[in-house]
């Protein structure tokens, strides 16, 4: 990745920004990517080296992911730009399909689009649920307070590697903080 980055912005100089999208399992999806998911560790590697690049100059992001941009604090490593959460207050995808969803990561619709749909879908209480800030899971976390600081208000979505007893968030900064 690092060969690769320096030779894109030394071929493309008017490139602003490399940005890395983590790999996610979408339920019910036709391909089962479920091994080629980011363990824990993996995505701190991922961190670490999109950290690192930054600091050479070499801007690159993840897309839709706070989490990196907190662990990259945990890790001591912050040069990760910040980065929205997936789920935010007024963002929403129409699919191909014409399937309004709050992401292309979820099989999850608010119903199939028609004109007038997308005001009711905002003011919605479901939309609203899914798309606030957490309040039962983060708030007794005790990575809250450096999670919040970094943009991340809700725990990663369960796809992020389909294991669902704990969130992925919160292994990934077990790992960050105290197996370094």
């Amino acid at each position: 990745m690092p060969q690769f980055a320096d030779e894109l912005f030394h071929a493309f100089p008017r490139i602003e920004q490399l940005t890395l999208i983590q790999l996610i399992r979408v339920p019910n999806d036709a391909f089962d990517l479920s091994k080629e998911l980011l363990r824990p560790e993996d995505f701190l590697r991922l961190v670490r080296m999109v950290s690192l690049l930054n600091l050479f100059g070499l801007r690159t992001d993840l897309l839709n992911n706070p989490l990196a941009t907190v662990a990259s604090r945990a890790l001591e490593m912050p040069w990760i730009p910040p980065s929205p959460p997936l789920y935010r207050p007024g963002s929403m995808m129409i699919t191909v399909d014409l399937g309004v969803t709050l992401s292309h990561s979820t099989s999850e619709t608010y119903g199939r689009y028609e004109p007038g749909m997308i005001e009711r879908i905002l003011g919605s209480e479901t939309y609203r649920s899914a798309a606030s800030p957490d309040r039962m899971t983060c708030p007794n976390c005790s990575h809250f307070p450096l999670c919040t600081s970094g943009g991340m208000v809700r725990p990663s979505e369960g796809f992020r590697d389909m294991c669902t007893e704990v969130p992925y968030c919160k292994r990934v900064m077990a790992e960050a903080l105290y197996h370094e």
